[in-house]
């Protein structure tokens, strides 16, 4: 059985966040959003505005067929513009290990899956932030 574990972290966040990227519950909308105050270019926002991460299985989708093939697990750290819907946009990859296995194309695919809350809790909007998002490809 596939299993990909993903590692997040934000900039600007000393701490990262781990957690098994499982299914998530049916999001919850609400009818009106409150207006909200510019974010800052490049400032930093927390784990824990996230709306949406991406399943287990949509990762799994996105594993390079060919180091699954081979057993080949890989790390990535993918650095993007947050817009002020809280979709990822202008996204590049840091970081790739090892390379030339597909991890980094399988990161860049994955971006639109992601999306943040586009206010956070002190009332700002999130465009124009950036996040670093590290991702762990393993096989379990």
């Amino acid at each position: 059985m596939l299993t990909i574990l993903a590692m997040l972290a934000l900039a600007g966040d000393p701490q990262t966040h781990a957690a098994r990227i499982a299914p998530a519950p049916p999001a919850r909308r609400k009818a009106h959003r409150p207006a909200h105050k510019t974010q800052a270019p490049g400032s930093a926002i927390h784990a824990s505005e996230w709306e949406r991460t991406p399943t287990g299985e949509e990762l799994g989708r996105l594993f390079p067929r060919s180091a699954l093939k081979e057993g080949i697990e890989g790390r990535t750290v993918m650095e993007c513009v947050v817009t002020d819907t809280g979709a990822l946009s202008l996204c590049v990859i840091a970081s790739e290990y090892p390379l030339g296995r597909g991890f980094g194309d399988a990161s860049l695919k994955s971006a639109p899956l992601f999306r943040l809350k586009t206010t956070q809790a002190d009332g700002k909007g999130v465009g124009g932030s950036r996040v670093r998002i590290p991702l762990t490809w393993a096989l379990h």
